[in-house]
């Protein structure tokens, strides 16, 4: 693999990161300045207490479909954990999401260049993981605004790096439609020319 296929690869991969942790986070600061007003409690001795106040309703964008409105989840993907103990979710919600994005980026580093769609798609998965991940360092929780309905169902909100989770894995899941492996890592020389070894 020459090292210009590599270097390519290293700045698409960290395009994409940099591009969708940036929009998540100015999403979520914008959706936080419209719809919650943040006062400061005295309680008396030099201690305050900020309080979030969520001051709009929903905004239809588009009428039986598709609103904006704040959610804060202090949990994962549609909710989950979120009735678990803060001492108890923080820990793993800090920590698994960290491992798995170590994982992913080894995964990445591994993939050959010239499979695009597997590292681009394991990049936005990357990519929503460190989005959310600074959401719940920052905050305790997660920002969700994104409400699709139909009628008086309503799809679990969601965000930005949400969405750019399920377009990576999207993008793996037309890979291995294909035939082809998303984790088809390269191996080193010597594994490549020894073939398979018999008994």
């Amino acid at each position: 693999m020459s090292l210009g296929a590599d270097r390519r690869k290293f700045f698409l991969v960290l395009g994409v990161i940099v591009l969708v942790v940036a929009a998540d986070q100015a999403t979520k600061i914008a959706i936080d300045r419209h719809f919650v007003r943040h006062d400061r409690v005295d309680l008396g001795e030099g201690r305050t207490l900020q309080r979030r106040v969520v001051l709009q309703p929903p905004i239809e964008v588009v009428a039986g479909l598709f609103n904006l409105q704040y959610v804060e989840n202090p949990g994962v993907t549609f909710g989950m954990l979120r009735n678990l103990d803060d001492s108890v979710r923080r820990p793993i919600l800090l920590t698994i999401p960290t491992l798995v994005m170590v994982l992913l980026l080894f995964i990445i580093w591994k993939t050959p260049a010239t499979e695009v769609v597997s590292f681009l798609g394991l990049s936005c998965i990357v990519s929503g993981a460190i989005g959310n991940l600074i959401d719940r360092v920052r905050l305790n929780y997660v920002i969700d605004f994104l409400d699709v309905y139909l009628g008086s169902y309503h799809w679990p909100s969601f965000n930005l790096a949400d969405s750019a989770i399920s377009v990576g894995m999207g993008l793996l899941v037309i890979e291995m439609l294909r035939g082809k492996e998303p984790f088809n890592v390269r191996r080193n020389k010597s594994e490549l020319h020894q073939g398979p070894q018999r008994g």
